[in-house]
């Protein structure tokens, strides 16, 4: 029961929106969403997701990353995540954006399974990552008004995609990656508004592809429209992957 709780405390501790409207007659804040790790703290409170806590790390190199959105596809599909991508700065965006978009944010034991293909094998990545994806997963449907140990279908689920990204290298095996997502919780078939987030997710290369990480990041990018002129002047590169 304490871990649950303590479980459950540390996802709320962990998302927050940025912009937008996520449920409608929800309220909207601003700050920095951390789906994978945690981060530089809130900068507000919200109804609509958990919040985000941690100590800012210290700032990595100036990014060495890709300087296009094209990032490369990934090389096979496992357990429903898409897998295999190159060992460069590139190849660490494309499976922080890809890992994103494929994890199911309504489905709590869905999770693990999910995470086993994502997170690096370790006790911190694979448990604090899982526990957390969790969580949130029962916050999101218990806001949602659906049952907290439920799954998606066909008609309830949260779509996301991945529009922007940011990258800074820390070394060749260790990019923090940023990313720029809409996310539209859909329930009972019936869209329920769009919010847009900013999502950190770093990975580390580890068994031969790269894996997200249990890690803090510094302070977050600004967010913005996705594909606007004010997401680039904020840093924001559009997202296209390779076909």
């Amino acid at each position: 029961m304490l871990a649950d709780t303590e479980r459950r405390r540390r996802s709320a501790m962990r998302r927050l929106v940025v912009t937008g409207v996520v449920l409608a007659a929800a309220a909207v804040g601003t700050g920095a969403v951390l789906l994978w790790g945690p981060g530089a703290g809130p900068t507000s409170t919200s109804t609509t997701a958990p919040a985000v806590a941690g100590s800012p790390a210290a700032a990595p190199p100036a990014s060495t990353g890709p300087s296009t959105g094209v990032l490369p596809a990934p090389a096979r599909v496992e357990q429903g995540i898409p897998v295999g991508y190159p060992h460069t700065p590139a190849g660490a965006v494309s499976a922080a954006a890809h890992y994103t978009e494929a994890r199911d944010l309504l489905s709590p034991h869905l999770v693990a399974q999910q995470m086993r293909v994502m997170a690096r094998h370790t006790a911190q990545d694979l448990g604090g990552l899982s526990g957390t994806g969790i969580a949130d997963a029962r916050d999101w449907r218990t806001r949602l008004g659906l049952d907290p140990d439920g799954g998606s279908d066909a008609n309830s689920f949260i779509a996301v995609q991945v529009r922007g990204y940011q990258v800074e290298v820390a070394n060749a095996d260790q990019v923090d990656v940023w990313l720029l997502a809409v996310e539209t919780p859909t329930v009972g078939g019936i869209a329920h508004g769009r919010g847009t987030f900013v999502v950190a997710a770093p990975v580390a290369w580890a068994d031969g592809d790269w894996k997200l990480v249990d890690r803090q990041l510094q302070k977050a990018p600004e967010s913005a429209e996705p594909d606007s002129s004010d997401a680039v002047s904020k840093g924001w590169i559009p997202v296209a992957y390779q076909r």
